[in-house]
């Protein structure tokens, strides 16, 4: 994304992916991506990456108050995804705020994107109830009919079997 697109300035943006060695009660390496601009630190993201390299939780995204909707959090991501371009990617728990930027962010790789297959998932399970729940309706309708029509046999075999519909002999 370039500096003019996000309304920071090309020169003197830079990113710098480090070791970031925290003890966090998970065996996972911590990285660090910081964002300056000059000489500022704009914001950081913080993950986790597991041992193989094929799956990233987001610890920590956080963007300096001044350098807030110019981009930061999106450039941060998109590295992100740049660096681990194969790993399933953990965006981890959000913040009201941290919500609504998660919510407007174009991810540019979605389909690793854990919390939407999550997503996916609930919808796909959410969609089988509703047809399991039909079905029981309709089973009930069908069984409801059933009821019936055998209450009507019952009444015509009784009628028949009473001597009122019996044959001579």
């Amino acid at each position: 994304m370039p500096g003019g697109e996000t309304g920071l300035p090309e020169e003197g943006l830079s990113l710098w992916l480090t070791d970031w060695k925290v003890p966090t009660g998970i065996h996972w390496e911590g990285r660090r991506v910081v964002a300056l601009v000059g000489q500022a630190v704009a914001g950081h993201l913080d993950v986790h990456v597991h041992p193989d390299g094929q799956a990233v939780e987001v610890w920590m995204l956080d963007v300096q108050p001044g350098f807030r909707r110019r981009g930061v959090a999106s450039l941060l991501m998109d590295t992100l995804c740049a660096v681990y371009p194969t790993a399933w990617i953990n965006h981890g728990a959000r913040t009201r705020e941290g919500t609504w930027w998660w919510n407007g962010y174009r991810d540019p790789a979605p389909q690793r994107n854990v919390h939407d297959r999550v997503a996916q998932c609930h919808e796909k399970a959410a969609k089988a109830l509703r047809g399991v729940i039909r079905a029981q309706k309709d089973a009930e309708l069908a069984y409801s009919q059933l009821r019936e029509a055998g209450s009507v046999v019952a009444q015509l075999f009784r009628g028949f079997t009473s001597g009122t519909n019996r044959a001579s002999t």
